[in-house]
């Protein structure tokens, strides 16, 4: 799904045909008052987080103000997923990808890793899988490199702790970003050698985009192609349907002939018979090059 772009308003400047010759100040931005919040029970939290989304739609520098209100994080989070996983069932004054996206650049703006930790387990399902509109939102803060690093490191504590590690190890595998890869390598190839059923599956999925690049993962996977287990099995082949590297072609012809399962055996002739297309290709390709 491709991801939603949201236009925001720049700053507004002076028209050519200013007559007075002299151009305005610059408009400071507002500052946001908080104090209205603070220790006051009756305040609507609601409220407060609109207060802030827009704020952060502004660009406006919030963040010495975020610590006075690490009490309401969790208030303010449930807010958010409320409002971007029924969007139907709420009256929102922005659309829920726009909120997604300036409520995960608050969490890490403020440092808040319980949040994260919460809002990875709250928007994956087993059956469902991973709300699209936080995935797109986590994916796009993965653009930026400080993002990058408050996320990779949130998600190693996770994946170490073995605390909501499937959630965090569905999100890897979605984000498909080679930095984050890169970054958690060491604890996704443990979970792929070591573990079973569907944190294995992600942890190998996570690490697919370098399959073709990293010599260390290159080999886990020739080893996992003839693994005891046919989910295992079924998980290597399905990522190497397109691969071109020899190691893991000859592994995939070696494998055809011990397969014991129809499914597995024809994917595997599958990574085959891909390669053999795109040698063709290529080749002709090549030949139309010559030619010309």
């Amino acid at each position: 799904m491709p991801d939603q772009q949201y236009a925001q308003k720049g700053p507004t400047h002076g028209g050519d045909d200013d007559s007075s010759g002299s151009a305005l100040p610059p408009e400071a931005p507002k500052k946001l008052d908080l104090h209205k919040y603070l220790n006051k029970p009756d305040a609507n939290p609601r409220t407060l987080f609109w207060e802030l989304i827009k704020a952060y739609s502004e660009k406006q520098d919030i963040h010495d103000q975020l610590a006075r209100i690490k009490y309401e994080r969790m208030v303010l989070l449930r807010i958010a997923l409320g409002i971007v996983q029924n969007p139907g069932l709420a009256s929102t004054e922005m659309k829920p990808a726009a909120v997604a996206k300036y409520f995960i650049g608050m969490i890490l703006d403020a440092g808040w890793e319980d949040v994260f930790v919460e809002l990875i387990d709250k928007t994956y399902d087993r059956k469902m899988g991973i709300n699209t509109t936080f995935l797109l939102a986590i994916s796009k803060a993965c653009e930026n490199p400080e993002n990058m690093v408050k996320i990779s490191e949130c998600l190693k504590k996770i994946i170490l702790k073995n605390y909501e590690m499937e959630s965090a190890l569905a999100y890897v595998a979605e984000i498909q970003k080679k930095d984050l890869t890169k970054t958690l390598k060491k604890e996704l190839m443990i979970v792929a050698m070591q573990d079973v059923d569907q944190t294995q599956q992600y942890a190998i999925y996570a690490l697919s985009p370098l399959i073709d690049e990293d010599e260390n993962i290159k080999k886990s996977f020739i080893g996992l192609v003839g693994d005891w287990d046919e989910l295992t099995r079924k998980t290597i082949a399905t990522v190497l349907k397109n691969t071109k590297d020899p190691k893991l072609l000859q592994a995939a012809e070696r494998q055809i002939k011990e397969e014991t399962n129809d499914q597995i055996k024809s994917l595997l002739k599958e990574i085959i018979d891909n390669n053999k297309t795109n040698e063709q290709a290529e080749k002709k390709t090549e030949e139309g090059e010559q030619g010309n």
